[in-house]
């Protein structure tokens, strides 16, 4: 049996209400406007013919008997519209719920898509990405031997114990020093602890910051998330974010796969309206997916014009384009939330494909100022 479509009949019936109710309040003005029959004098009906007068006489009597019940039938039009109107915008509203409560079926179904890693696979995948930054940084001999990685940069000096000469200095291979993988994968999660932080503070109040979930479903099932966005409400689009620590040297080589594999992950993610923390009506989003580069910022300026230019042409053949940030690990450790949200707005409305981040320390200072005083 074939569904029939009621949301016209709903805006017709409601459009015949609305003219009763017009015709309630209009109709009997008009009527009193036009009663130029009843002032016509004795004389001059004495001075028409038999027919002409009887005519008049007649018409007189009409509308007069029809003017007694203008109230009756103005009101039974008025009555009319109201009932009409109330009844077409009840049903009228009920189609609408159905609508409302599908996207939010459609929604809830998307999310349950995710699920959140254990503790155990969370950490074998922040060892996956330290083993995979070691394992490009490896292939490039030539710069392992003077390139310095982000993770050793900031990785904290092991305390030397007293009267141990050899423990005063860590060990190293050409220019950099050797850390255990125990210490690299902590300082890992250290730096996914600041992201985190920094994203639950820009979306908390439109968003459920998850972090560690992975995709159970679809084409994207098994990838995982270092963070997503899951809208509290229908207009919302989902928003998958992933942290990488890439040596520049390698990142134009690891960057089509990782986006890649980012587009066919976040394929089944929710395509609605991107936050942006402004006033107005939000724009549409463009992208469902964001990785997120950190390296040594020396070499940040000298790759990133190659990189920018083979994140567009990787766009050009994804379904749905993936946004890609470019920071150093300096600029991260600068960043405020507000900036962080700021470059993922670009992104996320598809206003820019590619962004190398440096802030400005005037910058820096103004935005941690306004952070400090609207708390938004």
């Amino acid at each position: 049996m074939p569904n029939f479509e009621y949301g016209n009949l709903y805006k017709f019936v409601a459009s015949i209400a609305a003219l009763l109710l017009v015709a309630a309040v209009v109709g009997p003005w008009l009527f009193y406007q036009s009663m130029g029959s009843f002032l016509v004098s004795s004389e001059e009906i004495a001075a028409l013919t038999p027919t002409a007068a009887q005519a008049l006489l007649d018409r007189q009597a009409s509308i007069s008997d029809f003017q007694r019940r203008i109230p009756y039938i103005s009101a039974l039009m008025a009555f009319s519209g109201v009932a009409l109107l109330v009844w077409s915008l009840i049903e009228w509203r009920k189609g609408q719920n159905r609508l409302d409560d599908k996207a939010q079926t459609d929604l809830e179904f998307q999310r349950a898509q995710l699920r959140s890693l254990t503790p155990e696979e969370a950490e074998t995948k922040r060892e996956s990405e330290v083993d995979e930054d070691e394992l490009n940084s490896s292939q490039d001999t030539s710069a392992s031997a003077t390139a310095e990685s982000p993770l050793e940069r900031h990785a904290p000096t092991p305390a030397p114990n007293a009267g141990s000469p050899s423990s005063a200095t860590p060990t190293t291979t050409g220019s950099a020093p050797e850390f255990r993988r125990e210490d690299r994968i902590k300082l890992l999660k250290s730096l996914e602890d600041s992201f985190n932080d920094a994203v639950s503070t820009a979306y908390s109040q439109k968003f459920d910051v998850e972090r560690d979930v992975k995709v159970t479903s679809g084409a994207g099932s098994g990838a995982m998330f270092d963070i997503a966005l899951e809208p509290r409400e229908a207009q919302w689009g989902q928003l998958g974010l992933n942290l990488k620590i890439a040596m520049p040297q390698t990142l134009r080589m690891r960057l089509p796969q990782d986006m890649v594999n980012m587009a066919i992950a976040t394929q089944g993610l929710q395509v609605g309206r991107a936050y942006t923390g402004l006033r107005g009506n939000p724009p549409q989003a463009a992208v469902s997916g964001v990785l997120v580069y950190l390296f040594e910022e020396e070499k940040v300026r000298r790759r990133y014009g190659p990189v920018a230019d083979r994140v567009a042409l990787i766009n050009r053949v994804l379904t749905r384009p993936i946004g890609v940030l470019i920071m150093s690990t300096r600029a991260f450790e600068e960043l405020s939330w507000l900036q962080l949200r700021d470059q993922i707005t670009k992104l996320w409305v598809g206003r820019r494909e590619c962004i190398e981040y440096e802030p400005a320390p005037r910058d820096r200072a103004s935005l941690e100022t306004v952070a400090g005083t609207t708390g938004q």
